[in-house]
C-alpha cells in the first residue's frame, strides 16, 4: 500500500501545468506588466465594490457571503476554486462566508460543448475512431472543467472530462497577481505576515487539479489500495484516452446521495441502506486517514453514488492527497491526547502537524488547551471513551480552536490539513443530506479505534486505558470495548432489520445489497486479538511495573472483600483471549491465587496477572 501512494507523493514535474512556483510565475509574468496591471485592477476593483457596500450601507453577513460568491463566479474559475478552498478554512473565513463558499462546488455554468469536442479532438487525434459518440452536453460542470458521457468503438460507456480552455493560464495569472496582491499588503501591516505563504499552500492545490494525467494516477491508486474494501467502487482508467487536458473513466451508474428518488431506483431507499452506505463512507474515510494514506478529499453528495449493484462509488479523484506516515501517527497520537485531554502531548502533536508555527510558545498552548479540555469536561465533554456525540466533539474541538487562537500562540491551518478538513466536512454534509439521524462522529469512532489498533499494534491504546500513574483506566477500557462490541451488533441488526425488508417486500427488492460485510466481524476478531497480545507484552515489560501493581491491588482489595466481581474489573471478559487466561485464573480464587508460590497475596496477585500474560504471549491458552 504504501508503495501505491508513494508514487503520488513527489511535486509534478517543473514541465507539468500542475507545478506551482511563485518565483517562475513572477519571471513569466515579468514581461507583461500591462495584462499584470489590468487584471489587478478588474480584481481590486471586484471586491473592493463588495467592501464598500458593506461599509457604506448595512449588508447582513449572510447577503455579504452570497455576494462574495457571486463575485467569484464572475472573475473565473481560477477565484471559484480559491472560494471551494476557502470554505474549508475557519481560520481565515467566518462561519456565514464558509457556508456560502460551499455552494461553489454545483453552482458554476458549463462551457459550450462544441468548444468542448474541439478540445477532444485537438487531444485526442484518434478520437474520431476510439469513440463511437461523444454527447455535446455536459452531465457536470465544475471549476476547472466539466464532464461529457461518451462511448467507445467498443460498445463500453465512459465519462469524459475535459479542462475548460484557457483555465491553466488564467490560474497562472490571477496565482501571480493574487500573491502580488498579499505581499503588498503584508509588507503594509494590511494583511497577515503569513498571507502570501496561505496563497502559496491555496495555489498549490488548485494548480494539482490542472493535470488531468495527475488525476487518472490517484484514480488507478484509490481501486487498488481500496478495490478489496467491501462495497466500495472506483472507476477504471482509459489510460490511452488520458492526457494533461481530457481524462477517460469508465462510467458508473447509480445515484447521487442526495437524490431520494434515484435512490429509491437503485433499492437504497430505506434507512438500513442509506444508514449502511453512509457507514461504508465512514470507515473508508478512517482507513484513508489513519490508516493507508491516500484520501479522497471531496466526498460531496455529487461525488458519492449508490450503484444498482449496492456499492458506494467514489468519483472525482482530482482533489485527492496523500497523508504521509509521520502524519497519520500524529493525528492518531492526537485522538488519544484528545481523549485523554492531554493538553501537553496535544500541543506537540499539534505542532508537529504544522497547526502550531515554530515561534509559538509551546508552554503556553500546552496550558491553553489543558484548560480549554478541562472547561469542555465540566460542561459535560466528549472525553469519557465512548467517542462523544457529534456535537460534542464539535464543541470541544472549537474551543481548542478557540483556546490556540491568541495572537502570541498562532495557530493556523495548513493547507494539507484544510484539505483533510474538506474532506470530512464534506462527508458530514453527506450524511446530512442522505441521513439526518446519522451521527458521523459517533460512527467513525470504532473505525478510529480500528486504526489505532492496527497502527501501532495496540501502542496507543494501551496510553489510552493506562493512565500516567500506570493505573488502568476501568470506564475508558470499558467504554473501548462496548464500542467495538457495539458496532458489531449493530451491524447484525441492521442485516436482520434489512432481511426483513427483503422479505416483506412483494418485489424482488434490491434491499439486500445494502448489507454490512460479515468478513468485518472476523478482522475485528482478529484486531481485538491483536490488542490482546499488545497488553500481554506490555504487562510483561518493564515500564508496566505500575500498571501491575495496580493491577494486583485491585484484585487483592477483591479477593479480600470476598470474591471478583464485575464491578471491580468491568469488562475482563471481552477482551479476548487474555481475558480467557484471566478469568480461568480468577474463577479459582482465592485458594488459587494464594498457592502461588505461596507468597502474600499481592504479589500471588501480580504473579497470576504475569501467568496470565505469559499464557497469551505463548499461546499456550
Amino acid at each position: 500500500m504504501e508503495a501505491s501512494s508513494s508514487l503520488l507523493m513527489s511535486a509534478p514535474p517543473r514541465s507539468s501545468p500542475a507545478f506551482y512556483c511563485h518565483e517562475q510565475l513572477r519571471q513569466q509574468f515579468a514581461s507583461k506588466p500591462l495584462l499584470v496591471s489590468a487584471r489587478a485592477a478588474t480584481i481590486v476593483s471586484t471586491l473592493s465594490t463588495l467592501r464598500l457596500r458593506a461599509v457604506i450601507g448595512y449588508v447582513p453577513a449572510p447577503q455579504r457571503a452570497l455576494l462574495l460568491k457571486d463575485a467569484l463566479i464572475r472573475l473565473g474559475p481560477a477565484w471559484v476554486k480559491l472560494g471551494q478552498m476557502l470554505a474549508t478554512r475557519p481560520d481565515i473565513m467566518p462561519a456565514p462566508h464558509r457556508a456560502a463558499l460551499r455552494e461553489l462546488h454545483d453552482s458554476v455554468p458549463p462551457f459550450d460543448g462544441e468548444v468542448a469536442m474541439r478540445v477532444v479532438h485537438s487531444e485526442l487525434p484518434n478520437a474520431s475512431t476510439a469513440f463511437k459518440r461523444i454527447d455535446t452536453t455536459p452531465v457536470a460542470a465544475a471549476s476547472l472543467g466539466q464532464v461529457h458521457r461518451a462511448e467507445l468503438a467498443d460498445g463500453r460507456r465512459v465519462a469524459l472530462k475535459i479542462r475548460r480552455p484557457g483555465a491553466a493560464d488564467a490560474l497562472r495569472l490571477d496565482a501571480h497577481v493574487l500573491r502580488r496582491i498579499t505581499e503588498v499588503l503584508a509588507s503594509s501591516k494590511l494583511a497577515s505576515p503569513a498571507a502570501p505563504t496561505i496563497v502559496d499552500e491555496l495555489m498549490a492545490a488548485a494548480f494539482e487539479e490542472l493535470d488531468y494525467t495527475r488525476e487518472a494516477e490517484k484514480c488507478a491508486a484509490f481501486r487498488t489500495l481500496y478495490g478489496n474494501e467491501h462495497g466500495v467502487v472506483a472507476p477504471a482508467v482509459h489510460r490511452h484516452l488520458t492526457t494533461e487536458r481530457v481524462l477517460c473513466l469508465d462510467w458508473v451508474d447509480g445515484a447521487k446521495l442526495d437524490d431520494a428518488n434515484a435512490l429509491a431506483d437503485v433499492g437504497a431507499s430505506s434507512d438500513a441502506a442509506r444508514s449502511e452506505l453512509l457507514r461504508r463512507g465512514v470507515r473508508l474515510s478512517c482507513k484513508q486517514l489513519l490508516g493507508v494514506g491516500l484520501m479522497h478529499a471531496d466526498p460531496h453528495p455529487g461525488n458519492l453514488l449508490a450503484t444498482p449493484r449496492g456499492n458506494l462509488a467514489y468519483l472525482d479523484f482530482g482533489a485527492c492527497i496523500v497523508v504521509p506516515p509521520p502524519d497519520r501517527a500524529a493525528f492518531a497520537r492526537s485522538i488519544v491526547h484528545f481523549m485523554n485531554r492531554d493538553g501537553a502531548r496535544l500541543a506537540d502533536d499539534l505542532h508537529a502537524l504544522g497547526f502550531l508555527p515554530e515561534e509559538a510558545d509551546a508552554r503556553k498552548a500546552a496550558t491553553a488547551l489543558t484548560e480549554a479540555l478541562q472547561r469542555d469536561d465540566d460542561s459535560g465533554g466528549s472525553g469519557d471513551g465512548n467517542g462523544g456525540s457529534q456535537m460534542a466533539i464539535t464543541r470541544a474541538a472549537a474551543a481548542v480552536v478557540s483556546a490556540l487562537s491568541q495572537p502570541d500562540i498562532g495557530f493556523r491551518v495548513p493547507q494539507r490539513h484544510a484539505t483533510i478538513a474538506r474532506a470530512l466536512a464534506s462527508l458530514e454534509g453527506t450524511a446530512n443530506a442522505l441521513y439526518p439521524g446519522f451521527d458521523a462522529v459517533r460512527a467513525a469512532y470504532p473505525d478510529a479505534v480500528r486504526e489505532l489498533i492496527r497502527a501501532d499494534d495496540g501502542e496507543l491504546l494501551w496510553q489510552l486505558s493506562v493512565d500516567e500513574r500506570g493505573g488502568v483506566r476501568w470506564d475508558r477500557a470499558k467504554a473501548l470495548l462496548a464500542t467495538l462490541r457495539g458496532a458489531a451488533e449493530q451491524r447484525r441488526q441492521q442485516r436482520g432489520s434489512v432481511s426483513s425488508s427483503c422479505s416483506s417486500s412483494s418485489s424482488s427488492s434490491s434491499f439486500g445489497k445494502f448489507l454490512p460485510d460479515p468478513r468485518e466481524e472476523k478482522e475485528d476478531a482478529e484486531l481485538l486479538a491483536r490488542a490482546a497480545e499488545s497488553a500481554a507484552r506490555r504487562l510483561l515489560s518493564p515500564d508496566a511495573d505500575a500498571t501491575r501493581h495496580a493491577l494486583a491491588d485491585g484484585l487483592r482489595a477483591s479477593l479480600l472483600g470476598g470474591g471478583i466481581s464485575s464491578a471491580t474489573v468491568p469488562s475482563i471478559a471481552s477482551v479476548g483471549r487474555i481475558s480467557r487466561a484471566a478469568m480461568r485464573l480468577l474463577s479459582r480464587a482465592p485458594k488459587a491465587w494464594a498457592r502461588v508460590a505461596r507468597v502474600p497475596l499481592r504479589a500471588a496477585c501480580e504473579r497470576g496477572i504475569l501467568a496470565a500474560s505469559r499464557a497469551v504471549r505463548t499461546g499456550n491458552i
